[in-house]
């Protein structure tokens, strides 16, 4: 064999190599990228069994989710959501700080944090997410974190503030249900009657009642005298959500009075 021979026959096998190199790389990045879409796909399933409270199959499908992609951030968040759910705080913080660690605080995932902050009483760091969440210029739903900025606020009797995210929230979504009411009862706790009434109506001409709306009705009707509105309200209340805060906020007055 010649010594140019032998220099072909080297680059014919180091060329080779290098094709069996990419074609390999090629396969793994092909193979990650068919992961991240089955995890995608069962993180979406996850969060479709969840609103049907399925669960038990919830869970299955996030953990094939993390399984496929430990780094998808979306299915912390579905774990997150789900472990509050069952009542498992630390488990969900867990999950939720793990969540914004991999999405460098994106929107959905800051609300959520901040929403489940503040549920467990950690208003000032829930205040912070929620912020993140409001200000993001990607997030294209900005009604939902100022609506629970307002909720958090009014837990801290902030009124002022919780009526400004409030209005906020309207201004991106006018027909939120959930910002319409929760507007009535700030309002309300202001003594301002006209504007409880006209934010109450606004939700009662669209919505089905909750418990909280049925407190708000009970109590307008309560202030106007309206007797037998307010009696109609308390009843369904009591009838319709037995196990209610609001339920009980009717029972201890009726024991006072």
């Amino acid at each position: 064999m010649t010594r140019h021979t032998r220099a072909n026959l080297f680059f014919v096998f180091w060329f080779a190599l290098f094709s069996v190199g990419c074609t390999n790389k090629t396969m793994e990045n092909s193979r990650k990228q068919d992961l991240k879409k089955v995890s995608a796909l069962n993180t979406e399933l996850g969060f479709r069994y969840m609103q049907e409270r399925e669960y038990d199959l919830a869970n299955k499908k996030i953990e094939k989710a993390l399984a496929a992609n430990p780094k998808n951030p979306e299915a912390h968040n579905a774990m997150g959501l789900l472990k509050n759910v069952l009542g498992k705080p630390k488990a969900a913080e867990s999950a939720f700080a793990r969540a914004i660690a991999l999405s460098d605080n994106g929107p959905a995932i800051s609300n959520n944090f901040g929403q489940f902050l503040c549920q467990q009483g950690r208003y000032e760091e829930g205040i912070k997410h929620l912020s993140l969440a409001a200000m993001n210029p990607l997030n294209e739903d900005r009604s939902i974190p100022h609506l629970n900025l307002g909720k958090c606020h009014k837990e801290l009797f902030d009124y002022k503030r919780a009526e400004f995210h409030l209005k906020k929230s309207l201004s991106f979504s006018p027909k939120n249900k959930n910002a319409l009411i929760e507007l009535a009862n700030i309002m309300l706790l202001q003594g301002q009657l006209a504007a409880a009434t006209s934010y109450f109506e606004q939700f009662t001409s669209s919505e089905k009642h909750s418990p909280l709306s049925l407190w708000i009705g009970y109590q307008l009707a309560a202030k106007r005298e309206d007797l037998d509105s307010r009696d109609s309200f308390r009843l369904l209340l009591i009838r319709l959500f037995p196990d209610s805060p609001e339920s009980q906020l009717i029972a201890s007055e009726n024991l006072a009075e």
